[in-house]
């Protein structure tokens, strides 16, 4: 892995570059990072790359892994969270709704991104790609809930990704 947050610490404690965007709660407890939006403020971690960065570039072949949960889904909303992909073209939304722990693996690779859950003996399945308006083209990754259509109170045990290359569990 490239990168791997095992959320001993807040994502920024881990790893300098990731930025909490939101007036939502960030908060270690347990073994892992709570993200509560419950009260309508967004809350998410964001990682901005690009082909010179070294960092994140969605535009190469890539690997997302990450263990999570919907504690709680509040106010009519469809999901507690959400994972955000960009490729700088696309991006490509996953969201977090179940309240049992999952290990999900995003594949994105030439456009187009798969999902997996819980490894081979888990569902796949192809991730809608969304065109990126011409004047927001930016290649960035960032999980917790930045939509409107998301609230709630998710849990993360790990959040981990390499540019590598795109491995289907």
């Amino acid at each position: 892995w490239t990168h791997e947050l095992l959320m001993q610490a807040e994502p920024n404690q881990e790893f300098s570059r990731w930025i909490k965007v939101g007036e939502g709660k960030s908060l270690l407890e347990g073994d892992g990072l709570v993200l509560d939006s419950s009260n309508g403020d967004s809350i998410y971690w964001q990682l901005d790359g690009g082909p010179n960065d070294g960092d994140w570039d969605g535009s190469r072949p890539t690997t997302i892994e990450f263990e999570a949960r919907a504690r709680e889904i509040s106010g009519g909303n469809e999901a507690a969270g959400q994972v955000v992909v960009s490729d700088g073209m696309n991006y490509f939304a996953f969201t977090i709704s179940e309240p049992e722990w999952h290990r999900y693996r995003i594949v994105l690779d030439g456009g187009q991104a798969r999902l997996f859950t819980d490894g081979d003996s888990g569902s796949d399945e192809t991730l809608k790609a969304n065109a990126l308006p011409e004047d927001r083209r930016i290649n960035q990754i960032y999980f917790g809930d930045g939509s409107e259509a998301i609230g709630g109170i998710t849990e993360w045990k790990s959040f981990r990704w390499t540019n590598e290359g795109a491995f289907a569990p």
